[in-house]
């Protein structure tokens, strides 16, 4: 397993590397999920993102990514792909509030998509037209962190903060923290339709 400061430093490279208009587009995939990020990438042609990254839960995804010459970059050194929903699985996507965190707190506009989700053209635009807003985010029964837009202002960076420390506890999941964040944090959110 790698330690957060190393993730930070590589997270950071990345940052400066990949960010477009002080933006970056970040997805979250492991090996056994790749079937679906392949999918994701090719049918919303994510190619033409040129501030994507592409944060691997495990080596063998990072090895398989990079060698194809996607944006990628690896956050722990296990070799196993996890089943959606087991607590391996969990405790792998604590990762997601950290990396999200740490890019807000750089300053980063950031946007984040799951790899079951296809796009049909850029959101980008469609969120900068809307700054009076924190967080962006997919409609569910609350807030979903399934696809999210989040700005570096003063809510924003003290929303993920307390969204990536209340996702650091025990059995604590990224939606079910993200959503108690927001409780204690006012920051200005929009659902998207």
């Amino acid at each position: 397993r790698y330690s957060v400061n190393s993730v930070y430093n590589s997270l950071h490279r990345m940052l400066s590397w990949r960010s477009k208009n002080n933006t970056v587009f970040i997805m979250i995939t492991d090996y056994g999920y790749l079937s679906h990020f392949y999918n994701c990438y090719s049918a919303g042609r994510l190619s033409q993102y040129d501030n994507l990254i592409v944060a691997c839960l495990d080596v063998d995804c990072y090895n398989k990514l990079n060698e194809e010459h996607y944006p990628a970059m690896t956050i722990q050194s296990s070799h196993s792909a996890s089943a959606q929903g087991s607590f391996s699985f969990k405790r792998k996507l604590k990762w997601k509030l950290v990396i999200l965190d740490y890019a807000v707190q750089q300053g980063y506009q950031t946007f984040y998509m799951d790899s079951d989700i296809v796009l049909f053209k850029d959101p980008i635009p469609y969120f900068n037209s809307l700054p009076q807003y924190d967080l962006l985010a997919q409609r569910d029964t609350n807030v979903c962190t399934g696809f999210m837009f989040i700005r570096p202002t003063p809510n924003g960076k003290r929303l993920m903060k307390l969204a990536a420390y209340l996702g650091s506890l025990p059995y604590a999941d990224d939606q079910e923290s993200l959503n108690l964040a927001l409780r204690y944090v006012h920051a200005r959110t929009l659902l998207l339709p």
